[in-house]
């Protein structure tokens, strides 16, 4: 029979559950496209291939002591970035892959960190006898660093990639960090409770800032500098990817470095969060001047907030062992500061070379860092060592805001200015005239100040300011009040201040009456009336108790004088006369109405 007329088969259960299956639909397709189409550009299968090889290595060198093998786990790790190297060379050769490329070059890269890493253990091993065995690991930091120097020139030199001078440099200074900076300690593990060993610890995130510095050159030519490079990454992803990733695997291996050649016994560490600071300090300095380069406002004003968080690793004093605190108790005895006080100089000098460079803000930052810096004292760490603000810092702070004022015509400035230096004064005299009867002096001169800021023309700061000085005026004839009551100024000691004090609100009433008819305010006319009030209600019952120990009846005389006053009023009603007056001088006022 012909196949195509030949009668069906019966329908079974399956082909009945393949004609009711749902369609996938619209959405979910397009969510995978979408997903597929991500994983695709950005393949991120290199970065998971190269941390599951870390993390082999890792289970099979290091989790069993036994088995550990220096030079096996370093020989691992170069194949496979010889492989990683090849790879980014062949795609790129065979289809101009640069993006793939990319993320190859960067594990290229941060593989060549964890060979350094990995070349700490036969430094910091010990032999048959317990001494420290350096040859073997001097060999493979040796060894490495030439290894790192021959895959970047040969990457570089085989994609064809012109890396310009004030990039290469820095790169090269940080390979060589990497490498042989620990071959430099090597004479210092010879003794592994030698004092200078933690320093020389300590000392490799420094000498990482002083290399990240380097490139200061190439961040002030801009973008320009690297046109033409022979990629089609622009900048700033070329090559500051490379850079970023480098200067944060840094961190990490400052840490590793720690544990690897510890002084201290077991697993424990001198490493401490501010052994990071002068990496994120210099990688700041760095952003700073990228933004001023480029004017960007808003990275310029990032980068003058960011230091605040390094403060806080600086002054972190939380989790300290024996060992943290013999070296931090040995970094204070040695400079004779903490690295708190150290990172508040460090952003002095930073903001006033942004102040030169006119970024924004900046003066208001520089006079923060002054102000903490007035506080705080050499010795500071965490919430402790703080102390009463240094006049000078204090005055150098006025004369910060006093510069920022004159060039940016500014009277909050100006304000600022006069209150630091008036806070200065008042530090340095404190204890004497200046500061007696609750500082009167010190608030009337910054009384003085805002009246004659308050003077600027077409201010809105200074009319603020204005009624701020009406406000003072009130609290300090409130406290005038108070202190008339106080048992102290009528002491025959202090007749000539009791005397003043007395006069004080006839003196404060003549220079309100006089700002307001400057500045046309009735609220300082409004001021010196009540001063004018009150001293005449003081004067008045002082007068009365005075008359009052001359006659000792006046207060019956004064009450009969009363007496006398009411019934006079009293009969003067009940004759009429007052209310004939009333009504006719009522009527002769009243509006005559029209007929």
């Amino acid at each position: 029979m012909d196949p195509i007329f030949e009668k069906p088969a019966a329908a079974g259960p399956l082909d009945a559950a393949l004609r009711h299956r749902p369609e996938p639909s619209p959405d979910m397709i397009g969510a995978l496209h979408r997903l597929a189409r991500l994983i695709y550009n950005h393949n991120p299968f290199y970065a998971l291939s190269a941390g599951l090889v870390l993390y082999g290595m890792d289970a099979s060198f290091l989790s069993n002591a036994e088995a550990f093998q220096t030079r096996a786990m370093i020989g691992g790790l170069m194949g496979f970035t010889l492989l990683l190297a090849f790879t980014a060379w062949l795609i790129v050769r065979l289809g101009n892959v640069w993006d793939d490329a990319r993320t190859l070059l960067l594990l290229v890269a941060l593989l060549f960190v964890a060979i350094s890493a990995a070349c700490d253990f036969s430094l910091a091993d010990f032999d048959s006898r317990g001494v420290r065995s350096f040859q073997s690991g001097v060999t493979n930091f040796l060894g490495g660093y030439a290894f790192a120097l021959f895959v970047s020139e040969g990457l570089l030199r085989a994609l064809r990639i012109r890396l310009p001078l004030g990039f290469r440099v820095p790169y090269h200074l940080l390979l060589a960090l990497l490498f042989l900076y620990p071959v430099a300690m090597a004479p210092l593990l010879i003794d592994a409770w030698n004092r200078r060993l933690p320093w020389a610890v300590f000392g490799f995130s420094p000498a990482a800032a002083l290399v990240l510095l380097t490139l200061l050159p190439a961040v002030r030519r801009g973008a320009e500098y690297v046109r033409g490079a022979g990629t089609p990454w622009v900048w700033p992803w070329f090559p500051w990817t490379l850079f970023v990733a480098l200067g944060l695997a840094l961190g990490l291996r400052h840490y590793s470095l720690c544990v690897s050649l510890h002084p201290v016994p077991g697993m424990a560490s001198t490493f401490r969060p501010y052994f990071l600071v002068p990496i994120l300090f210099a990688a700041n300095v760095l952003l700073l001047e990228g933004a001023i380069t480029a004017r960007h406002k808003g990275l310029q004003r990032i980068s003058l907030i960011l230091p605040i968080g390094l403060l806080a690793l600086a002054g972190y004093d939380g989790g300290m062992n024996f060992w943290h605190r013999e070296f931090l108790n040995d970094l204070i005895e040695t400079t004779g500061g903490t690295p708190l006080f150290y990172t508040l100089l460090a952003m002095v000098m930073m903001y006033l070379v942004a102040i030169a460079r006119r970024v924004p803000l900046a003066a208001e930052a520089l006079t923060l860092s002054l102000i903490a810096l007035a506080m705080v004292t050499p010795t500071a760490q965490g919430l402790t060592g703080y102390t009463m603000p240094k006049p000078l810092l204090l005055l150098a702070t006025g004369m910060v805001q006093l510069y920022a004022a004159h060039r940016n015509r500014s009277t909050p400035r100006l304000f600022a200015a006069a209150c630091l230096a008036l806070a200065a004064v008042t530090m340095n005299r404190y204890g004497t005239w200046f500061t007696d009867y609750d500082g009167a002096v010190a608030w009337h001169v910054l009384l003085a100040v805002i009246l004659i800021i308050g003077t600027v023309p077409n201010d809105r700061f200074a009319r603020w300011l204005q009624q701020v000085g009406v406000a003072l005026f009130g609290a300090f004839l409130l406290a005038w009040g108070i202190a008339m009551s106080e048992p102290p100024w009528a002491m025959p000691a202090d007749v000539g201040a009791s005397r003043a004090l007395f006069a004080y609100p006839l003196a404060m009433a003549l220079v309100a009456a006089a700002y307001g008819r400057i500045v046309g305010s009735r609220a300082f006319q409004v001021m010196a009336a009540a001063n004018f009030a009150s001293w005449l209600a003081v004067a008045g019952w002082r007068g009365y108790g005075t008359a009052r120990q001359a006659l000792p009846g006046l207060s019956y005389l004064l009450g009969g004088a009363a007496a006398f006053l009411a019934a006079a009023l009293i009969s003067l009603l009940k004759t009429g006369l007052p209310q004939r007056w009333w009504n006719r001088n009522r009527d002769g006022h009243r509006p005559v109405q029209s007929v």
